[in-house]
Formats: C-alpha cells, sequence, structure tokens
C-alpha cells in the first residue's frame, strides 16, 4: 500500500509539474497525508464495529495472547418465538427484522456499557467487567432500556413485519477464561461454567413464565430500587448442572 501511494505521488507531482499546474510538492505529501490518515481512522472504526468495544486495543497491547480468567458479568439475549416468525415472515424478512431488532438495540448498548461479545442467529451474548456491569445496575437496565427501545418502534414494526419481537435473558456472573479460538479464524471467546449456566438461566424462561432470569448470586450484588424486583424462584436443577443453581425472576414496575 505504502509503495503503490509513493508511485501515485512521483506520477502524480510529474503530470502536475508538466501541466505546470500550481501544486507544490509539500501541498501534495500534505494531501497525501491526510487520505491515509482517513483511511487509518475509517478503517480502525469499521473493525471495531466487527469485532467489538475496544477489542483492538486489547489485541494490539496482547490482552489476549494467552488465555487468562476475567471476572464478567454474561448475558445470553435470544428472540422468542424466532421460528413461527421466520416461517410467517420468510427468510430474507427475517434478516431484516433480526437486523431492525439490533438497530434498536444499539442505543442501550451503548448506553449501559455493554460490549456485544457475538451474535447467534437471533440470540446476542452481551458482556460486561463485573463492577461495569453491577454498577448502577448496568446489567439489568440494558434490558428494560432495550425493551422501552422496541417498544418506541412498535408501529414501525407491526407496519413492516406484522409481528412484535419479545426477548428473554438470562444473567449470571463470575470468572470466565477469555482466549482466541480457532486457526484459519480466529475469534475472540469466553469459556467456562459460567457461560454454560448463563446459557441455561436463559433456557428455562418460559418454563417459568418469564423473560428475564438472573441467578440469586448476581442479584445479591445488584441494588433493587423502587421499581425492580428480584422474586425468588427457588433451588432450581438445570441441565447439566450437578448443583441446583438459585434463579431469580427480574421485574420492573413503571
Amino acid at each position: 500500500m505504502i509503495i503503490g501511494l509513493k508511485f501515485f505521488f512521483n506520477e502524480f507531482f510529474a503530470i502536475s509539474t508538466n501541466l505546470q499546474i500550481g501544486f507544490t510538492k509539500e501541498f501534495i505529501e500534505t494531501i497525501i497525508g491526510v487520505l491515509i490518515v482517513t483511511v487509518l481512522i475509517v478503517l480502525f472504526i469499521e473493525l471495531e464495529k466487527h469485532l467489538g468495544n475496544y477489542f483492538i486495543w486489547n489485541f494490539l497491547f496482547s490482552k489476549y495472547k494467552k488465555p487468562f480468567e476475567e471476572d464478567r458479568v454474561i448475558m445470553f439475549l435470544d428472540l422468542k418465538d424466532s421460528t413461527t416468525i421466520a416461517e410467517s415472515i420468510g427468510n430474507d424478512a427475517f434478516v431484516d427484522f433480526i437486523n431492525t431488532c439490533y438497530r434498536v438495540m444499539s442505543k442501550s448498548v451503548l448506553k449501559n456499557k455493554a460490549t456485544i461479545l457475538k451474535y447467534v442467529g437471533d440470540e446476542v451474548i452481551l458482556t460486561w467487567p463485573a463492577k461495569k456491569g453491577i454498577k448502577n445496575n448496568n446489567c439489568v437496565n440494558f434490558y428494560f432500556d432495550f425493551y422501552d427501545e422496541l417498544e418506541k418502534h412498535r408501529a414501525e414494526f407491526i407496519k413492516k413485519f406484522k409481528v412484535f419481537p419479545v426477548f428473554k435473558a438470562g444473567l449470571h456472573s463470575g470468572y470466565v477464561t477469555a482466549a482466541f479460538l480457532g486457526t484459519i479464524k480466529k475469534q475472540m471467546d469466553y469459556s467456562g461454567d459460567v457461560m454454560n449456566t448463563t446459557a441455561r438461566i436463559e433456557s428455562v424462561c418460559n418454563k417459568y413464565e418469564s423473560n428475564f432470569l438472573i441467578s440469586g448470586d448476581l442479584s445479591d450484588m445488584l441494588t433493587e430500587t423502587n421499581n425492580l424486583f428480584f422474586t425468588s424462584i427457588g433451588e432450581t436443577d438445570l441441565k447439566g448442572k450437578v448443583n441446583k443453581t438459585l434463579i431469580k425472576k427480574v421485574s420492573r414496575v413503571k
């Protein structure tokens, strides 16, 4: 790329000289420099969008060079009745439907300091460093802020897709192992019991007739407010877990 720019610069300067155009060598160098910086900034922003918040900084400073443990809050967020919706509106419209949901979600992600770990079809895995997720109930407020944003766009969803999205969520926290996975295509991911437990918590939302469930351990670190409540379901058997897990419903009263 640098060689190509150098060649372009030399040719452009030669042509401008032959045509007696009033471009100085210093002026052209400045323009080229501005173009290079602009391209790099745009490239950085686009990579951040694709790879996630702060990922590039962490990668450049070798934070993910070796597996290491992090204390994190994890949320599994899943669209309810996704199969039924996809069948009713068709595959192409369903992709548009999901992308519209994710676009609406962006504001809540930024507001509550969340990081999108990855999209898995109609499911999203979000994460926070433990302190950041617990602070101001960010990890819980994200869900309700997202719900409010969806409501603001209810008319748009109904008009365009004839259906309104409802998401269920499971929330848990603890130490996870962060590492790069894969060879041909590398992907930074988290693994460990916390990830598995969070997925299991989200999977029993329908069973307990709740769209938002949280582990008892995490709820104890958060703050109940005048309109935010944690209602215990009790010690629950989760698939693949030897020990029972205390689960609570999360509810909000406006």
